[in-house]
């Protein structure tokens, strides 16, 4: 049984999908099965990552930072596609032309997966206002059609399986999401990395993540000048928001208590900085799951983040600091809160990825083999 993944949102510096579908690589590595991706590139080529083939499909530049591209025709994926011949075709995004891809898939008996890692709409939280709701409007639309025709759909979380149900009827399978266990545990703190950031008598915040708009970075500064206390905030990534964040950073005079890393791409620097810290700090609400701050609590660092966020449903709040969304106030007491208390001792295994691709896996060959069977997989 070959399992493809198909997406859009796949660049060298991207976020949460090229994790999972590195994270799919190497478990199908790992346990002898058959995977390959699609996604854009610079050029048509093939090359891997573990034992799974990428095959990169040439795609136009986007204004994002990031170096993401967009395939701007389904012809070369089907093409890909047919030279894969997949047992299940997986789908990562409704920009991905999944209404073609179904076609396809459908002509020849394959089934087709949809793995919801994000709701379009929220990308229209930075628009200015009187063109945000029309744009809400069309990016729902367009979700909505994505989700229609595949054989199955899959959701991060119940909250956003339950806001798609609501919208579609349709029934929708939950996988939340994992970590990479052999890197992100508990582990002795880098002493040098700490003193490098923070002095003994500071609080040490972290955030990484994605800087864009909709993401609403902009509250990580609110939250820190609002910190009279001894902190410093460190921030791990980088995006369209950056510029407009140092901007905020000068004008409040807060030079020397944010310090603006970068991308982290290094996935033990970036457990090493979970380790140093007092407290990971999530601000994005309403975000279908959040790996950082999963990968954060499996280094037993402490985590705040708002109560709607999909990964408190994964972790489970014994271990996290849940507040009221879009609330620096909520945000701020949060974190006091979560400084006053020791440090969680998660069960990492319940968080790893294994468990995330077993439950995968199981629904793929349930649907395969109805498939073979000529029965419908739906």
């Amino acid at each position: 049984m070959r399992i493809v993944d198909v997406t859009q949102w796949y660049a060298p510096r991207s976020g949460g999908i090229r994790t999972y579908l590195h994270a799919k690589a190497a478990f199908a590595a790992a346990t002898h099965r058959s995977h390959a991706l699609i996604v854009p590139g610079t050029a048509g080529k093939v090359t891997r990552i573990e034992r799974s083939p990428i095959i990169e499909v040439p795609g136009l530049p986007t204004a994002q930072e990031t170096g993401y591209r967009l395939i701007p025709h389904p012809r070369p994926i089907l093409s890909a596609l047919d030279r894969l011949e997949p047992s299940v075709l997986v789908v990562h995004d409704a920009t991905a032309f999944p209404r073609s891809l179904c076609r396809w898939a459908r002509t020849r008996g394959v089934p087709v997966v949809m793995l919801v890692h994000s709701e379009l709409e929220a990308g229209a939280a930075g628009i200015p206002t009187p063109l945000r709701l029309p744009t809400q409007h069309v990016l729902r639309v367009v979700q909505a059609r994505g989700i229609d025709g595949p054989d199955a759909v899959i959701a991060t979380s119940n909250s956003v399986a339950d806001r798609l149900r609501s919208r579609s009827g349709i029934h929708i399978y939950v996988s939340p999401l994992g970590v990479d266990t052999a890197v992100f545990h508990p582990r002795e703190p880098d002493e040098r990395l700490r003193r490098a950031l923070a002095q003994p008598n500071e609080t040490l915040l972290v955030h990484a993540g994605r800087l864009s708009s909709e993401k609403r970075p902009e509250l990580l500064i609110d939250v820190i000048a609002s910190l009279r206390d001894s902190c410093v905030l460190a921030i791990a990534g980088s995006g369209s928001a950056e510029d407009d964040l140092r901007r905020r950073v000068a004008a409040r005079g807060l030079e020397e208590r944010v310090r603006f890393l970068g991308h982290v791409d290094d996935r033990e620097q970036l457990a090493q900085l979970y380790a140093v810290a007092d407290c990971f700090v999530h601000v994005n609400s309403g975000e279908t799951f959040g790996l950082a701050p999963l990968e954060a609590l499996a280094c037993g660092c402490r985590v705040v983040l708002p109560a709607d966020c999909g990964v408190a449903e994964a972790a489970g709040t014994d271990d996290l600091i849940t507040v009221e969304p879009n609330s620096v106030v909520a945000l701020v007491d949060g974190i006091r809160n979560a400084v006053s208390h020791p440090r969680p001792m998660p069960e990492v295994d319940q968080l790893s990825w294994r468990r995330t691709f077993e439950r995968e896996w199981a629904l793929y060959g349930l649907l395969a083999g109805r498939a073979a069977a000529g029965e419908a997989v739906a």
